[in-house]
């Protein structure tokens, strides 16, 4: 199955949906949001990877090669709105994602 590309509110494409998951990559020193420390989302841009197909979250950091993911319910669950100047946009506080660091070592990774 062919991606399924993802518009911002503006029209830009921001991610896509392929295999149930939700991808979209950033620069972190960016995009995430400082206070309090998450990551969001445009509003429409969620609703429609939701409407596409996705039950997960998968956000790639592409200056530190982090990636965090969160089940879409999950993020329902913990969700908080905010609309800064960028459109609405939902947020997920940092301690709610999974994060794979691939700079940490794989044994501290598994644990």
């Amino acid at each position: 199955m062919r991606p399924i590309p993802i518009r911002s509110e503006k029209g830009a494409v921001i991610g896509r949906v392929a295999d149930g998951v939700f991808s979209k990559s950033v620069d972190g020193s960016i995009h995430m949001l400082h206070s309090p420390p998450a990551w969001a989302v445009d509003l429409v841009s969620i609703k429609a990877a939701v409407r596409a197909g996705a039950k997960e979250i998968s956000i790639y950091d592409r200056e530190t090669g982090v990636r965090y993911t969160s089940s879409i319910d999950n993020f329902r669950e913990h969700h908080f709105v905010l609309n800064r100047g960028h459109s609405n946009q939902v947020a997920l506080p940092l301690e709610r994602w999974s994060v794979i660091d691939p700079r940490k070592p794989l044994q501290e990774r598994l644990f």
